[in-house]
Order: C-alpha cells, then sequence, then structure tokens
C-alpha cells in the first residue's frame, strides 16, 4: 500500500480546489474531525487528536484503512486554499481497471454542493490519470448524505453489499455505486 502524491497544482472546476495536503490544514483537519458524523462513516480515529492529523499529513496511512494505492487531497476554495471544505481520495487503484473514492465534508461546508463537485473532479482525473474503467463508491447504507452525493455526482447505484464492511465494531450494509469511464 502506498499513498501517492497528489498533484502539486491542485485540480479545480471553479467551484472547488483538490490540492495537496499542507501542515497547515492540521488545525482545521482536527476541528473537521470533531463532528461525530465524520468517524461514524470513515477510518477516522475516534477521539481524533494533532497526532493523527500529522500523520494523516505526512501521508501515513492509519489502521482501519483500506489496502491498496491511494492519492489524497485536500478540498478547498478555489480563491481561497487555506480554507479546508473536505477530504477525499481515490483508493485501492488497479491501474487500467478500477479504483474507489472516499471522502469526508467538514460541517461548515455541508449542503453546498462541495463534495459532488469534487467528486465529480477527481472522477474525472482519476479516469485519466490511472486509465481506469470503473470507479466505485461504497457508501453505508444509513450515510444519507454521502449517498446523495453519490447519487448527485451520477454514479449509479448497484445495490445492497450485506454487512461488507466493518467499521469501529459494528458490521454495516453498503451501497455500491458506479460510474464507468465513458459516463463522465
Amino acid at each position: 500500500m502506498a499513498r501517492l502524491p497528489a498533484p502539486e497544482i491542485g485540480l479545480s472546476d471553479g467551484v472547488v480546489l483538490l490540492r495537496p495536503w499542507r501542515d497547515s490544514d492540521v488545525p482545521q483537519l482536527v476541528e473537521a474531525c470533531k463532528d461525530a458524523q465524520i468517524p461514524l462513516w470513515t477510518a477516522v480515529q475516534d477521539p481524533y487528536a494533532e497526532e493523527h492529523a500529522r500523520a494523516w499529513v505526512r501521508g501515513e496511512i492509519g489502521g482501519g484503512e483500506p489496502p491498496g494505492d491511494r492519492v489524497s487531497f485536500a478540498v478547498a476554495e478555489p480563491d481561497d486554499d487555506a480554507q479546508l471544505l473536505a477530504a477525499m481520495s481515490i483508493q485501492r487503484i488497479f491501474q487500467g481497471r478500477t479504483g474507489e473514492i472516499g471522502y469526508w465534508t467538514a460541517p461548515w461546508a455541508r449542503g453546498r454542493g462541495v463534495m459532488t463537485s469534487a467528486v465529480r473532479l477527481l472522477a474525472q482525473w482519476s479516469f485519466e490519470e490511472f486509465e481506469l474503467r470503473r470507479i466505485e463508491l461504497i457508501i453505508a447504507v444509513e450515510n444519507s448524505g454521502s449517498n446523495r452525493v453519490a447519487e448527485k455526482a451520477g454514479f449509479t447505484n448497484e445495490g445492497v453489499l450485506r454487512q461488507y464492511r466493518e467499521n469501529k465494531g459494528i458490521w454495516r450494509d453498503h451501497y455500491m455505486w458506479s460510474l464507468l469511464r465513458d459516463e463522465i
């Protein structure tokens, strides 16, 4: 498993900017991960502390993270790249085949369409960068916010994966969402 570097120039669609993580992101990362929804649906440690944020920014992969290569991005405002809005990765990358996008949105950025734009932007870049045929989103059935993002971003719900992933001692059913290269 390797964390591949994010493009230094970043990726933007005018709504969001996907950029590499910086040490200056640590305070906002810690503040965002205090929100109960983030550790509930992700592998983020609970409670989340500064040492967790520093490790993430350095590119260290924590326990509970899915295996495989990944590229992680801080999601920021395009005109103020210091304002952290969200976090996302393309992970479990199999060159020429598939990848999986994972994400969370900071509480102060929810409801603005930030993540829908970010998912579309990352999917488009990933199809080209890794020659993927398919990108997946695997989202807990009860995670209504992330499932709305998947639908709005144009992914197809392929069905339920029963007790597919364990997170913090709970095995949950997950929806399998997919987007094919020619659907972007």
